[in-house]
Parts: structure tokens; sequence; C-alpha cells
């Protein structure tokens, strides 16, 4: 009966000492990823699941070109000799 025990003493002392060191192992992944600069407030990241901006609306589009001469300046440049 004591043998029965500990044996289950033993087997908890091993699952313990294996979930020690799983944990410590992370602790270490941990402490050595934060040897980087981290910059707080970065959105790189973010990016890539935004969805994208619907089109503008017509009342801010580009307006079209309009350039048209006036029928002044083709007589000034006329009278210039031009």
């Amino acid at each position: 009966m004591i043998s029965q025990q500990q044996r289950s003493i033993e087997a908890q002392a091993a699952q313990i000492a294996h979930m020690q060191r799983i944990l410590s192992s992370l602790v270490l992944d941990a402490n050595m990823s934060t040897s980087a600069p981290i910059y707080l407030g970065s959105t790189s990241t973010s990016f890539g699941t935004m969805p994208l901006p619907p089109p503008l609306s017509p009342h801010f589009a580009h307006p079209p070109p309009t350039h048209q001469e006036d029928d002044s300046e083709e007589t000034e440049d006329e009278d210039l000799g031009l």
C-alpha cells in the first residue's frame, strides 16, 4: 500500500517537474523575444485585416479638366504678332 502511494507521489512529482520545464522554456522564449525594441502603437500588422475603404462619392472626385482658352487671349497674341 505504501508503494502505491509512493508511486503516485513520484508520478505527480514527475508531472510537476515536466510542467515546470515547459513553463521555464516558455519564460525563456518570452524573454528572448523582448530583446528587440518594441514600438507601442505600431499598426503594421493590423493593416492586413482592415477592409478597403469605400470609393469616393462623385462630390469628392477630381473635377474633369475644363481648360478653355479665352478669346481675348488669342487676340492679345495676334496683336503682339505672335
